[in-house]
């Protein structure tokens, strides 16, 4: 026989030998479900039936106008997004409380190739990667830690970010009401792993300089450590409990936001940032 023809049928093999370890894993996994009770069943279930993104095929545009090819149905969301954000007046900025000011500041942060692998660690495989490709598994597998923290450092001592790292990956995901309407669906960003562990690290270090100065009141349980919804409801309930035992009225006011994250007066909050002590550096 042939040597092209021998090699094609090994490649074959493979290929085949392959698809059946494939096929034995698949049937393990399945089997492992089965017996991993009643809770890994029904969410392995969900996961297969559910989609967690659902683009729509068809929508209206601002006229009314039935939409159905996928570049026009991209601007029609492109043009949504973009106009739930407000121009900010450039306006003389409001007086900020004199007692708010804290007088000390933290304007240096040093990134170290041992803080870049602790946060690459924490960080779940199966996120997705931003426009520039590069997945957490990557960062997981593959020691960049020194080459990522000479980036990091020179990002932060110039007050410059890569032009990837300022760009997202909109999907649009539907909240509620018609699924024509481009009014009812939520822009999820999907932006740089990379920059998403520098954040992480500049965050850990703007935190513990507010906390150790008070800035962040106890009542903030949000984007706070060990703090979150739960944490917020259980110290609710002990109030509404003990104003209930003692007879006392309880009124309570929900309020919400509208799309709070887009309309964030920009030059307000760089004001407050450095009233706080985020300065130098950091605040540019």
């Amino acid at each position: 026989m042939p040597a092209h023809n021998t090699k094609f049928l090994d490649r074959s093999f493979t290929i085949q030998a392959v698809l059946n370890e494939n096929r034995k894993a698949r049937t393990t996994y399945e089997q492992e479900i089965l017996h991993a009770g009643p809770k890994e069943f029904y969410s392995c279930i969900r996961q297969q039936v559910t989609s967690k993104v659902s683009i729509p095929t068809i929508l209206l545009n601002k006229q009314g106008q039935t939409v159905t090819q996928p570049h026009k149905i991209a601007r029609v969301f492109a043009e949504q997004f973009a106009s739930v954000f407000q121009t900010e007046p450039h306006d003389q900025l409001p007086t900020l409380d004199p007692t708010l000011r804290v007088e000390d500041s933290i304007e240096e942060i040093l990134f170290t190739p041992d803080q870049v692998n602790r946060v690459i660690s924490e960080m779940k495989t199966d996120t997705s990667p931003g426009p520039d490709d590069i997945p957490v598994a990557i960062l997981k597998k593959c020691n960049l830690s020194h080459y990522l923290t000479t980036i990091m450092q020179t990002s932060y001592e110039t007050s410059t970010l890569p032009d990837l790292w300022k760009t997202a990956l909109v999907t649009p995901i539907f909240k509620n009401g018609s699924k024509l309407e481009p009014s009812n669906y939520r822009p999820i960003s999907l932006t740089s792993v990379v920059c998403k562990v520098l954040e992480k690290i500049i965050v850990k270090h703007i935190r513990n300089f507010l906390s150790n100065y008070k800035v962040i009141p106890i009542q903030q349980h949000c984007f706070c450590p060990h703090r979150s919804t739960i944490s917020n409801l259980l110290l609710c309930l002990s109030s509404w409990t003990k104003y209930f035992n003692e007879r006392e009225p309880i009124d309570v006011i929900y309020l919400d936001y509208e799309k709070a994250f887009d309309k964030v007066p920009t030059r307000e909050l760089l004001q407050k940032l450095e009233c706080v002590g985020i300065r130098g550096k950091l605040l540019a």
